[in-house]
């Protein structure tokens, strides 16, 4: 290796965004018009939810409360090391190298996980109540997208449809 110098190492700029002080008086720096674009808008997020009122509220609604009580009593009898999770999005335990795959599910939940003591989605449930087939909803084609995921991914699907399942038959 006689007069070859080694790769120059990259630098901690290139490896790494770089932060600035808040009391820096600089302007921001930005690599890219995509990281400017990605940092405006996070701004804009924040600003309508620092302006925004927000307030707490349920998770589930009466039914699925109901719902969520008879199955978690029911997998912890079967199974005690799993887990019933509620409001779970496809995108926490589903992955794809495919981003637009991705993103297509990232952006769905199922009302219940179930999840064995790997922390591993075995099973997704998701409860159909009176009101989730209105005429003109996207609830259809927003299923057909969950449970062709669900299906690809090997994880079952089941639905609790209101007033058809009983807690036995969970």
């Amino acid at each position: 290796h006689q007069g070859k110098k080694p790769p120059k190492a990259p630098s901690a700029a290139a490896a790494a965004p770089v932060s600035q002080p808040i009391a820096d008086p600089r302007p921001l720096q930005f690599n890219d018009r995509v990281e400017e674009a990605r940092f405006r808008a996070l701004a804009e997020q924040l600003r309508c939810v620092m302006e925004a009122e927000l307030a707490e509220r349920p998770l589930l609604n009466r039914p699925e409360a109901a719902v969520f009580k008879a199955l978690d009593a029911a997998v912890i009898a079967r199974n005690p090391g799993w887990q019933v999770m509620a409001q779970v999005s496809l995108g926490e335990f589903l992955a794809s190298a495919d981003k637009d795959a991705y993103f297509a599910v990232n952006s769905k939940r199922v009302d219940f996980a179930l999840m064995d003591e790997a922390c591993r989605v075995r099973h997704a449930l998701e409860y159909q109540g009176s009101g989730h087939h209105l005429p003109g909803g996207a609830a259809a084609a927003r299923d057909a997208v969950k449970k062709e995921a669900l299906r690809k991914a090997g994880i079952g699907y089941h639905e609790v449809v209101a007033g058809h399942t009983t807690p036995g038959e969970l």
